[in-house]
């Protein structure tokens, strides 16, 4: 599987080219995430299988950015130096492990919501 960076809500085309751009230059796959793939388990998403027989999503848009990344111990810690230096601050962030990955995005999103909670109260 190549290395890819789930993109889920991304507020302004500016910022989300700036992450494409670090994504690129990282020889990352950087991938939007639509809305009807929100039920989708993340692995999934990352192995870029058509939806098959399944029920797209209907509901709402997530009420905030989260990146997921499937990627190499040394490009996490570049991708988020570069976001930093960029000025591109998204509070829910994931590394697509063995367990997560078997998730739905909105299972994520909650998970990560509920993280970022405990940590900044």
């Amino acid at each position: 599987m190549k290395e890819t960076m789930l993109l889920y809500h991304i507020s302004g085309q500016a910022r989300l080219k700036k992450i494409r751009t670090i994504c690129t230059s990282l020889h990352i796959r950087p991938r939007l995430v639509k809305r009807e793939e929100y039920l989708r388990p993340i692995f999934q998403l990352l192995s870029g299988q058509p939806m098959a027989g399944e029920q797209a999503y209907r509901g709402a848009e997530l009420p905030g950015e989260m990146l997921v990344m499937a990627v190499l111990r040394e490009n996490i810690d570049a991708v988020l130096e570069k976001l930093r230096k960029e000025g591109i601050q998204i509070p829910l962030k994931a590394v697509v492990t063995p367990d997560n990955g078997w998730w739905s995005s909105l299972e994520l999103y909650e998970e990560l919501q509920r993280e970022h909670r405990a940590v900044n109260p």
